[in-house]
């Protein structure tokens, strides 16, 4: 058995508790089968087999706990999701995340809020996480691939179902630009119980998590206290008491959510390390403008060759070819999986 159909099965068979058990006993995929082997019928299976031609078919992959390709950051939260199914890429740099919750009813001033605090990160590899919802979602959403950053969206229905079918035009940007990532199984609906815990993996996947507009009973409000419960930076813009949603917002803030005046607030206090300091330079070696460039983003943390041509939109073999100049002048150092760090001066 594939570990694909594996997964498949467990996510379709097994209900959330003994779900999360069976993953918690498991540490590979050996155990995992043996664990699970004898609750699947051979109707199970051939459901499994059916669910695996449609996901090859669209394109949608799984992974699960077991996985290196897990996403770092979800996978150290209380109750991670054990399986998720994605359409699109999910890249290292993509833990720079920022989350952006509020109404789905946004009002005209927060779209104009969204747009100027998404601004402030063009240029940085900042990721924007959020629910492909109506509302602050969708802005934010369309914002990020506005201005060439790279965003992923978190379902709470199967990831074969487009909701709001709205959103359609936005779900395939997000795969060319991003990922998507759903718990449910293929085909489940989008029901309100659902939201909570898509909420949860929306603050799971993110450093930080502004909430943008809330009324008193948001359901933004759910994913800032799960912020607060996985220790990610809670931010919150604050609002007139006149605006239809204010309330959730300045509660937020009077409970020690950080006020956030603008996109730049977040990344000084959360990634200061993005910052680029532009009176580094390299007195001792004489490097070209680009050159400075691949070096600026290069730290003493390993940085890998994919995210270099990511970030620097270049080419493989040019990237190579400065890389290696850049190694032979002494100032970063080609480690083992094509990644690279700077050396110490």
């Amino acid at each position: 058995m594939s570990k694909e159909l594996l997964y498949i099965l467990c996510s379709i068979k097994l209900k959330e508790k003994e779900l999360y058990e069976v993953f918690r006993k498991a540490s590979t995929i050996k155990e995992l089968e043996e664990f699970v082997s004898n609750k699947f019928s051979n109707d199970d299976i051939e459901r499994g087999k059916n669910y695996l031609k449609k996901m090859k078919g669209e394109s949608i992959k799984v992974t699960s706990l077991l996985e290196e390709d897990y996403p770092k950051m979800l996978k150290n939260i209380d109750y991670p999701p054990p399986i998720l199914f994605y359409k699109g890429e999910y890249l290292d740099l993509d833990e720079n995340a920022i989350a952006f919750v509020g109404s789905r009813d946004a009002s005209l001033k927060s779209i104009d809020i969204v747009d100027s605090y998404i601004k402030d990160f063009q240029d940085l590899p900042i990721c924007i996480v959020s629910g492909l919802a109506r509302g602050v979602d969708s802005i934010a959403q369309n914002k990020a691939i506005e201005y060439g950053l790279r965003t992923i969206g978190v379902l709470g229905c199967g990831i074969d179902i487009i909701y709001p079918s709205s959103n359609r035009d936005l779900f395939n940007k997000v795969i060319k630009q991003g990922c998507i990532f759903s718990e449910f199984p293929l085909g489940t609906p989008a029901l309100p119980q659902n939201f909570p815990r898509r909420n949860r993996i929306i603050s799971g996947l993110s450093k930080a998590v502004l909430v943008v507009e809330s009324g008193e009973r948001s359901g933004s409000l759910i994913t800032a206290r799960f912020a607060i419960e996985q220790s990610r930076e809670l931010f919150a813009i604050p609002r007139t008491p006149l605006e239809k949603n204010s309330k959730g917002n300045n509660i937020l803030i009077k409970n020690g959510a950080k006020i956030a005046t603008s996109g730049k607030d977040i990344i000084e206090d959360v990634f200061p390390q993005l910052l680029k300091d532009e009176t580094k330079k390299h007195p001792l070696v004489n490097l070209s403008k680009e050159e400075e460039e691949i070096l600026s983003n290069i730290g003493e943390e390993p940085v890998n060759f994919d995210t270099l041509c990511f970030l620097l939109d270049k080419g493989p073999s040019t990237l190579a070819n400065f890389l290696l100049q850049l190694e032979l002048k002494g100032l970063i150092r080609a480690l083992p999986g094509k990644s690279y760090t700077k050396i110490r001066s």
